[in-house]
């Protein structure tokens, strides 16, 4: 009796579960980064634009030649822009290898 009252309590909550959202990469032609070099800080700039209401988040990964990969959730600002600035404060520009963005939409 108990072990159907958990299957009928774990059916329920799995049939009330929210879809997750699903990963989508942007190509390269879809978002936009710059990188500055200063005296005490490189700051990453990464910008995007998307209107569509689907979007959950928008997070920016910044790989560097060596070392660890830096993530960053976009936010969303006026006119359906959506930026990040990444501070590095060992590394410089000329570290970085690249930026991938990936946009999580239902």
């Amino acid at each position: 009796m108990m072990l159907n009252l958990i299957m009928l309590a774990m059916l329920g909550c799995a049939s009330n579960s929210k879809q997750l959202p699903e990963a989508y990469p942007l190509e390269k032609d879809l978002y936009d980064w710059s990188c500055k070099d200063y005296q005490d800080v490189t700051e990453i700039e990464i910008t995007t634009w998307s209107c569509d209401d689907s979007i959950v988040y928008i997070a920016a990964e910044v790989h560097l030649v060596e070392g660890p990969v830096w993530k960053s959730k976009m936010d969303y600002g006026d006119d359906c822009l959506y930026e990040t600035f990444v501070p590095l404060y060992d590394d410089y520009c000329i570290e970085v290898e690249g930026v991938t963005v990936v946009a999580w939409a239902q």
